[in-house]
């Protein structure tokens, strides 16, 4: 079995936090907003084929909704598992907070 999916949409939104002892990022919200066009072709059932593939692509594209859920709970899940415990401050330059005086208006 082989699937094609001929456009999708992704999002996700993500919460940096930086102090002075570490910096973490937080993925609050990962959303498929667009699964187009999905196709799906199996093999190996000779001569049938074609009207398996058919009704296979027919019902994955009335079961969109679900699968969305699943890939974002998927991809969710192993996103924020990939970002715990990683300290990104040596992706950012020091951030001069300390010593910085507001100045106020005159």
């Amino acid at each position: 079995m082989t699937a094609r999916v001929g456009r999708n949409s992704m999002s996700f939104r993500a919460r940096l936090d930086y102090t002075d002892s570490q910096c973490t990022v937080t993925l609050e919200e990962f959303t498929v907003s667009a699964l187009q066009d999905v196709r799906l072709r199996l093999t190996g059932l000779y001569p049938f084929n074609w009207i398996f593939s058919a009704i296979a692509s027919l019902f994955t594209n009335r079961s969109k909704f679900n699968i969305a859920r699943t890939i974002e709970e998927t991809v969710g899940k192993e996103i924020r598992g990939k970002l715990e415990g990683v300290n990104c401050q040596q992706f950012f330059p020091e951030l001069g907070i300390r010593g910085v005086h507001h100045v106020g208006h005159t």
